[in-house]
Parts: structure tokens; sequence; C-alpha cells
């Protein structure tokens, strides 16, 4: 009798156990699904917030552009904005009170890990410093500074070396000249204090380690430093070197072909709702038809 109920016992406490286990692995195997499908659904939702058609809006194309004095106003720490020409670069320019504050703020100022392309807070907004420092994310899709690694390819490098700034209705060209890599905490490379009498021996530093290069500037020239993380394991820096010129005002009036675009928008979604009704009336008939 005591051996009957001995196993009966251990019967049900092995079932039991197998019971919990099974809930425990039906328990584990829930949490990794919802942090997979989290992972997936948070980062649409960085692609989404560091996309460029977000801030197309606001990119100033003409002098007092109305949705960039609005962006302005909504966050006075936007300055300027920034365009390299192919290469998924086309952001507004915003400077934070530190390094650190815009790192995972966007320029509408709201919260996200993509951050926003800043100026280094040592520097002037206008530029005027011999070197200037501007950083941003590397991210996937060459959103934000995410193309940078592809400018290691000298075709690619001689292709994709024209972009521009604006600052106060003036747009500047930025002509990239070299493409390097560095450590973070190189102050022989990141320095936003350079002056006349140290920026010979400061370009030649650029110029001797630059992987991808064309031309030095010249000791009268402003440049601007482009800097991203190489990855998230080590203090790598991408980094592109341009030369900032004279600005010229920009026009008074937006380019005609933003008209043609913004007129055809109204024309496009007009003429596919009508095709659209017309098959879904034919759709019916065809289907009235066929229950007669």
């Amino acid at each position: 009798m005591v051996m009957r109920r001995s196993g009966g016992l251990s019967v049900k406490a092995v079932y039991i156990v197998d019971e919990m286990i099974n809930i425990f692995i039906l328990a584990v195997f829930t949490v990794v699904i919802l942090f997979c499908t989290y992972v997936y659904i948070d980062s649409g939702r960085l692609e989404r917030e560091a996309d460029v058609s977000r801030y197309t809006q606001y990119k100033p194309t003409q002098k007092e552009h109305l949705t960039f004095t609005q962006l302005c106003s909504l966050n006075p720490d936007v300055f300027g904005w920034i365009t390299l020409e192919d290469t998924g670069v086309d952001y507004p320019l915003v400077q934070g009170r530190d390094n650190a504050e815009y790192v995972n703020r966007t320029p509408e100022k709201t919260f996200s890990l993509s951050g926003s392309i800043f100026l280094d807070y040592r520097n002037s907004r206008d530029l005027t410093d011999k070197v200037s420092i501007i950083y941003g994310h590397h991210m996937e899709k060459d959103r934000l500074f995410g193309s940078f690694d592809k400018f290691e390819d000298a075709g690619y490098f001689e292709e994709h070396q024209h972009g521009s700034i604006v600052l106060d209705d003036m747009q500047h060209s930025l002509d990239i000249f070299a493409y390097l890599t560095a450590d973070g905490y190189d102050t022989s490379v990141y320095d936003p204090y350079i002056s006349e009498e140290d920026f010979p021996t400061w370009i030649g530093r650029i110029m001797d380690i630059a992987i991808t290069k064309s031309h030095a500037p010249d000791e009268n020239e402003r440049v601007v430093l482009l800097s991203t993380c190489a990855n998230m394991e080590t203090n790598q820096r991408l980094i592109l070197a341009g030369v900032l010129g004279e600005g010229k005002a920009l026009p008074d009036t937006a380019p005609e072909e933003e008209g043609v675009v913004y007129i055809w928008i109204p024309v496009l979604i007009t003429v596919g709702g009508a095709v659209g009704l017309a098959l879904l009336i034919v759709y019916r008939k065809r289907k009235n038809k066929k229950v007669e």
C-alpha cells in the first residue's frame, strides 16, 4: 500500500513538473516573440523618424521659407540645413548646449534614438570658425550619415563630393575633399579651436590619414568635418572633410519645379480616384449579371 501511494505521488509530481516546464517554455517563447515584434516595430519607427521625407516640408528653398521658419520657431536650436547630393543627407542642422543633447532628440525636440545632425556646441553657428564639426548617427538605408562608409570607394568618392549648407537665407557650397577614419577622442583631428597659425599643420594631418582624397584646401578656406560612428563596439569614427564656400542668397520664391509637383499631386489623386470608381462600377455590373 505504501509503495502504490508513493508511486502515485511520484507520477503526479512528474506530471506537475512537466506542466510547469511546458508553461515556462511557453512563457519564454512568448516573451521572445513579443521582444522580436517590438524590435521589428521599433526599428521601423526609427527608420521613419530618420527618413529624409519626414523633413522635406521644412527644407529652405527660398528666402524666409515659411515651414523652415516654423521649425525654427518650434525649436530655436535649429539654425541651418545640410545637404550632400545623392547620399541621403538632407536634414536640418541643430546645436545644443552640449554634444549629448541631440544624440537622442529630433529637430522637433522629441525623443528618438535616431537623434539629429548637430553642430559641436563649441563652434559658432555661423560656421565662421576655421574648423567646424558636425555629428550624426550612422543609420541603415543611408539615413542621416549612414552612407559615409561608401566614401571609402574612390569611384563613389569622386561622384559624391558636392553639397551645401544653408544659413540665414544664404546657401554655402560644401565640397568634400577627404574621407578618413579616426578615434573619436583623437584631439589632433577633433579640435574646434584650430587657429589660423595651426591650420596648415592640422590640414596636413587630415590629408596624411585620409583614405580617399582630392586636393587639400587653401590656408584661407574654412573646413567642416562631418563625423559619424563606424560601429557601436569601438570609438572609431567615419569622417568627411569639406570646404565651406562663400554663400549666395536663396531665391525670393521657390523654384518653379516645386510648384509643378504640387499641382500634379491633386491631379493624380483625382484621376486615380476616377479610374478606381470606374473599375468598381464595372466589377459590380459583372457580378450582378452572374447572379441573374
